[in-house]
């Protein structure tokens, strides 16, 4: 488990990125999309099983399990596992986010819908939030901020 700050999004945007890289072209979808969606296309949602909860003062432990849908125009078994294939490969065994590596853990092919045909790759994160850091992150910012401001553009 890796020590991380605020990433919650951060997250879901870089695996995003994996997606975007492992089938260039795709369109993705957030699940909240339930029409005027194009096919074919990826459906992604973080779904979070532990919220921010408290293990010390300063430390919280998040955990998410993100789903990724593959909806096709015409069902096609092998199109789908060549997808999600490439997906897998391209994530690999841990999700970057910015300067971290968080542990991809238990990664499955799991089928969905009512005849259960329609494929989705799923897999879980782990990883605790310093929030003494985010909060001293924040306060440097704003002090960095003020500091541009008042010296315009100055340099020393």
């Amino acid at each position: 488990i890796q020590l991380a700050k605020n990433v919650s999004t951060k997250e879901e945007g870089s695996y995003i990125k994996v997606l975007r890289e492992a089938v260039p072209g795709m369109r993705i979808y957030s699940n909240e999309v339930e029409e005027g969606y194009e096919t074919p296309s990826l459906f992604v949602q973080m779904i979070p099983l532990i919220f921010k909860q408290r293990e010390t003062a300063s430390i919280t432990r998040s955990s998410y399990m993100f789903e990724t849908t593959f909806l096709q125009y015409k069902k096609n078994d092998a199109e789908q596992l060549e997808i999600i294939e490439k997906i897998r490969d391209k994530l690999g065994d841990h999700l970057e986010v910015e300067d971290r590596k968080i542990f991809v853990e238990e990664p499955e092919v799991q089928y969905t819908g009512q005849t259960h045909n329609i494929i989705q790759f799923v897999f879980k994160v782990e990883f605790l939030e310093d929030c003494r850091q985010a909060a001293i992150e924040q306060m440097m910012q704003e002090v960095n901020m003020k500091e541009m401001i008042t010296k315009g553009n100055m340099q020393h």
